[in-house]
């Protein structure tokens, strides 16, 4: 009896053994297919130098951008202001963020989102415009802030720790990403020294708004009141302006939404000059922006051109009258704010 049960003692030694084995090489496949790392080393970031960057859709349609008098620009859309901090962001999910690499067959790739007509390819270019690093955008993983992505010119598929699609997945391809989301843009250098008077000059009539520093107590200040007041026309004959609606109008100038940005040489159908109103910004520090509002017939979009920004844009009429709204707003008390939509958005 002896014997036999040392048979199946090595036996049974022999398979947890082999079971092991198993367990190791599945491990190391496993670590294989799922290694942990960056997309681009370290060493290939330290030697690159980006210029801009180029997105191009599976149609063809594709857009370029690079910095031009010190702005980010889209050099396919007549030189738009782009978002330099959402380039930013894109960018560094691609440089920094980690990622899962997985090993696939060819045939897998389009479970992926690469290789199909939703793959959205990004490449950053250097400063003659040569492609440095290429990236081809597949799916975004569900419910996290994670893209597939595979290096152009490389085989496997990695799960970036970034949501890289988000920002360039539009279904609107008349219209790059990544541009700034308002008339006036975050860039704007006015913004940094705030406004300090708004000067709003219809064809016949105009007002001004003049904004103050005023002094606290420190009971005001637990109080939340503000810390500067408005003045409407000042001079003279200034007065108090309603002050809740100053800043909602100051701070919808931030925000200033657009429907479209034109080719000015081809907008025939609007009339820039004489300008219906003029809207001018003058910020603590630095020269203002005046933006000039168009004509147009009916109901049809409404022309402003932004000097700052050298493009021509078109708002609807409602938010004409936010941009450029009647004294009575800040000349009479209430607590009605007209901006108030567009602000929470």
């Amino acid at each position: 009896m002896i014997r036999p049960l040392a048979i199946v003692a090595v036996s049974l030694f022999a398979l947890v053994l082999w079971d092991g084995a198993l367990e190791e090489a599945a491990f190391e496949l496993r670590a294989d297919r799922n290694r942990v790392g960056h997309l681009v080393s370290k060493t290939e970031r330290d030697s690159m130098q980006i210029a801009g960057l180029k997105v191009r859709y599976a149609d063809g349609t594709s857009f370029l951008f690079g910095r031009k008098e010190g702005l980010w620009r889209c050099f396919d859309f007549y030189d738009a202001v782009a978002d330099f901090d959402a380039i930013r962001r894109l960018v560094d999910g691609f440089y920094l963020a980690a990622a899962v690499m997985h090993r696939v067959e060819p045939e897998e790739l389009a479970a992926f989102g690469i290789g199909t007509t939703e793959t959205i390819r990004v490449s950053l270019v250097g400063p003659n415009r040569g492609t440095l690093v290429a990236f081809d955008v597949g799916k975004k993983l569900a419910g996290r802030d994670a893209t597939y992505v595979r290096r152009v010119g490389r085989e496997e598929v990695w799960a970036l720790e970034a949501d890289v699609r988000t920002p360039l997945d539009t279904s609107d391809r008349t219209r790059p990403p990544l541009l700034e989301a308002a008339l006036i843009p975050l860039a704007w250098p006015g913004w940094k020294s705030g406004v300090e008077r708004i000067l709003v000059d219809f064809s016949t009539s105009g007002y001004e708004l003049e904004k103050r520093a005023v002094e606290l107590t420190l009971e005001e200040v637990q109080k939340g009141r503000s810390p500067w007041v408005w003045i409407l026309d000042p001079g003279q004959d200034e007065v108090p302006a309603n002050n809740l609606h100053a800043q909602a109008f100051d701070l919808f100038l931030r925000l200033i939404p657009y429907l479209r940005i034109v080719d000015q040489a081809k907008d025939q159908d609007h009339e820039m000059e004489p300008a219906q109103v003029t809207v001018t910004l003058v910020p603590g520090d630095g020269p203002p922006l005046q933006l000039t509002i168009g004509r147009t017939n009916g109901n049809r979009p409404v022309p402003v051109w932004n000097p700052f920004t050298g493009n021509l844009y078109h708002i609807d009429h409602e938010v004409k009258t936010l941009v450029a709204p009647a004294v009575e707003l800040f000349s009479q008390a209430g607590d009605s704010n007209p901006w108030d939509a567009y602000s929470r958005r």
